[in-house]
């Protein structure tokens, strides 16, 4: 297994890549539900998780995680039936985030 993205645009190793994917994603349903986004905001998405994962810091997970959470849970005023919908997310599943995440008591 190499460095850089694998034949199927996948990104794997451990040194930066020249760009965040040098080969497109394999297109699914969920890719094309995303076609009248703002593709920009998505790829400078793309570039931000990925500089994190160079860093191969081990909890980049938990940290994007909590960081979605916090931002949605704001930007609904801290309504959480508004943010768990935002989110796809049932308002149980929602819960249980904020409070392993230390947003909710």
């Amino acid at each position: 297994m190499g460095i850089g993205p694998t034949e199927e645009g996948v990104w794997h190793g451990k040194s930066e890549p020249n760009r965040c994917w040098d080969n497109p994603l394999p297109s699914n349903n969920l890719e094309e539900s995303w076609a009248g986004d703002d593709k920009r905001a998505w790829n400078a998405l793309d570039d931000a998780i990925l500089s994190l994962l160079v860093g191969a810091r081990p909890d980049v997970f938990r940290r994007v995680e909590g960081r979605l959470l916090h931002l949605a849970f704001l930007g609904h005023r801290q309504n959480q039936v508004r943010t768990a919908a935002a989110l796809g997310l049932s308002r149980n599943v929602l819960r249980a985030l904020l409070r392993r995440h230390g947003i909710l008591k």
